[in-house]
Formats: C-alpha cells, structure tokens, sequence
C-alpha cells in the first residue's frame, strides 16, 4: 500500500528523539538571544547545590552586651554575667569592658570571700552624672544583696576608687565603701557611704551630712578604725551664675568619732577675694584672740586679692572688710583687757582710717558707739550693747539694718547680709 510502516515502539521512540533535538534547537536559540547563529555553542546548565540555600542561623544574642536601663535591669544584668557559682577571678575582662567595678573582701567574719560589684546604669534625663547600683555576693550564702537602689552610687573613674571593701570601723572586717550622689537643680552633692555589717544588719558609719559640692578628689589614709578620709570640694562650677558670688574648695577631713565618720578638719583653698581672706581671718579670731589681730591687719594690705561685686555699677565692698578688720583688731584687744591706753588706740585707728576716702563710714560711727558703751558700762559687753542698738534702730532717713545686709551681701552661696548684723559686734 505504498510503505511499510514503523512498529509502535520505534514510532514512539522516533518521536522522543525528534523532540528532544528540536527543544535544544529552541535552547540555543534562546541563550544566543534568539540570533540564530547555529555555530554558538550551548552554554551548560548547571544546577544550584541544594545545600546553598539553606539560610545561614543567626549568631547567638549577647544579652551582657545591652547595658541595664533600671535597678531591675542590673541585678537581672549581674544574675545572668555570674551564673549559679560566680567568677574567678571574681572580675573578668567581660565586667571590665562593660565599666563594672569589682571588689573583695570577708564583710562577716567568716573566712569566705564576699564580692561587690558596682554596676553603671544607663538613666537617661536624669540629674545624676554616673547612675549606679551597687550589689553584693557572699560566700557562705551566694545571694545578691543590694544597695543604692535609687542608682544614686557614683561610677565615675573618682567613684571606681573609692569603691572597696576594707575594714574601715576597726572590727577586722571589710566595710563596703561607695561614693552617692544626691543632685538637684543646684548642683550635685557627694557623700561617702560606708556599709558595715553589725551581725544582724547594715549600718551606715559614713558621714551623717548632706555631702559636699562639686567632688574632685577623695582619698584615704590609714586603716581600720585609725583611718582618715579627706575630701576636696565645694567650689562653685564655672557655669553658675555671677549672682551666687565668690567660692573656693577646701578638704575636709573625717575620722571615725563614736560609730560614725565625722569632719574633724576643714582647710580651705587659699584666698582668692578679699572677702575670704577676712574669713579666714575671723575663723582665727574665733579660736585665738591674739593670733587674729595679725590676720586683721594682713587683711588691710592684700591688694592683689579680688573684689567681689552683684552689679558692676555698685560701689566697691573692699573698704568695708578693712573697717570690719580695723574694729575685729579692737575686739580682740578688749578680750585680751590689754590696758586702756592700747584699746584708745585702736578705737581711734578705726575713726580715722574709716572717715578717709577709700574705707566705709559705717565703721566710724560703729567705733564711737562702742567707744560710748565701753566707758559707760565698763567693758566689752557694753560697749557691743551699745553697737547693735545702733545697727538695728531706725535711724532718721537710714534704714541701717539694710544697709549692713547689703554691705555684705556676697551672693546667695554665701552666708546672707543679715547675719553680719549680730556678726560685727558678738560678744
């Protein structure tokens, strides 16, 4: 009939064969940009290994690495760095890195080793400058105790230092020392808080003060009961207003006096305005008559030491201290009772020197009503009777009162003008 034709089998298997090279006829095409150039080789396939898709796992979060944000943060913090048995050493590069300070000691006599960490805070908006917890580990029980709970603790380089556990109460044991902070609109003040533990519980034998201004420094000497703590601040920052007048720094030492840290000390900067050094000098006044009267007298002459004004435009304070030195020089010569003749001298010394120019009249008439009550009524405690009439009565067309408290009125970080009222004449 015309041809023999093809078994079933080879048909089917003719058919594979012819569809397989028209589809890579149409591959080659499709891989030279449908060009047609039949002399292109056929680039190969190759297929994606299976193992390439598998995404890669994430890194394991570092939870030590997000600094606490609360109280609550920082013990959780410290509970997940130490773990159900610690560290040793008990401070590693880890808490280092972090600004964790770290330190030993035996808080309660048995023989074991305690650990106190302090634990810096991240606070934002608040007044304090380096928030901090503080905790501490025993041995004998391996629980967290806290302390500064309000993040009060100071972990600045000067907080690290001071930061320890040595016997500071005189029991052998370690006492748990940390600088606090107390801060407001005004500034921040620095206490030393030493923590020591009674058998039964915590007491505080640091200083029972509200702390001192503008730290700079803190130090200890000694050990144990016989220890001394010094303390350097108090002057005004830079950025406080002109109106809070003239400051300075002084360091003040603090021994243990009964259970409790106490200034036995206070040593100021050395004088910067005039109004300090007659300070320095009436602090003398109070303790030795004698050795005052060359202090006073120094006070006339310290050109070189500043003035201290609320407005440019008011009148210069310095002659003022030198009539107050002048009449703190009669003062101490009336309770010295040198003779009448060297007591006439230096009321008229005031009078006369008080009336020039260049001092404060005030003082004139503040020597002649003591000169009055001082012959009337025999003595000293007249002739101040008769001077603190004079300042505090009404006056015809004077308001003397104020006019003393403006005198010395030396900023609002300084005593008020009204308390040299009683102050020219105390006795």
């Amino acid at each position: 009939m015309g041809g023999r034709r093809l078994p079933r089998k080879e048909a089917l298997r003719f058919a594979a064969v012819l569809w397989t090279a028209v589809l890579l006829v149409l591959l080659a095409g499709c891989r030279n940009g449908g060009s047609g150039d039949a002399g292109a080789s056929p680039e190969p396939v190759v297929l994606a290994s299976p193992s390439s898709a598998v995404p890669t796992p994430s890194p394991t979060p570092d939870l030590l690495a997000t600094p606490p944000a609360s109280h609550v943060d920082a013990r959780a913090w410290l509970q997940r760095a130490l773990g159900p048995s610690g560290f040793d050493p008990p401070c590693p590069q880890r808490f280092q890195q972090a600004g964790v300070a770290c330190t030993e000691g035996d808080v309660d006599g048995d023989g074991l080793k305690d650990l106190a960490y302090l634990l810096p805070v991240t606070l934002p908006g608040t007044l304090l400058p380096h928030p901090s917890a503080v905790f501490l580990r025993r041995g004998g029980t391996q629980k967290l105790e806290e302390f500064a709970v309000d993040l009060t603790a100071d972990a600045s380089p000067m907080g690290i230092a001071a930061f320890s556990l040595v016997d500071r109460t005189g029991d052998a044991r370690g006492d748990l020392t940390y600088l606090e902070n107390r801060c407001g609109a005004s500034g921040c003040k620095t206490t030393v808080v030493i923590q020591t533990w009674d058998g039964t519980a915590w007491r505080d034998a640091g200083p029972a003060d509200s702390g001192i201004a503008n730290v700079d420094s803190v130090s200890w000497t000694g050990s144990g009961a016989t220890s001394a703590l010094r303390i350097h601040g108090g002057k005004l920052p830079a950025s406080a207003p002109a109106e809070a007048g003239p400051s300075r720094a002084a360091t003040t030492t603090l021994q243990l006096v009964g259970s409790r840290y106490t200034a036995t000390k206070v040593e100021h900067d050395s004088a910067e305005y005039l109004y300090q050094a007659f300070l320095d000098a009436d602090a003398i006044f109070d303790r030795d008559k004698e050795a005052s009267i060359a202090a006073f007298e120094s006070v006339l002459t310290r050109e070189a030491l500043k003035d201290w004004k609320a407005k440019s435009d008011q009148k210069d304070r310095r002659p003022a201290l030198k009539g107050f030195a002048l009449f703190r020089i009669v003062l101490a010569k009336a309770v010295l009772q040198d003779d009448a003749a060297s007591i006439t001298a230096a009321i008229d010394r005031v009078i006369l020197q008080s009336a020039l120019p260049d001092f404060e009249p005030l003082f004139v008439n503040v020597a002649m009503e003591f000169r009055r009550g001082y012959n009337e009524s025999g003595g000293l405690i007249g002739g101040c009777a008769a001077v603190n009439l004079y300042l505090t009565r009404p006056a015809a067309g004077a308001d003397t009162r104020a006019y003393v408290e403006q005198l010395f009125n030396y900023g609002y970080a300084n005593p008020a003008g009204s308390a040299w009222l009683t102050k020219i004449c105390p006795f």
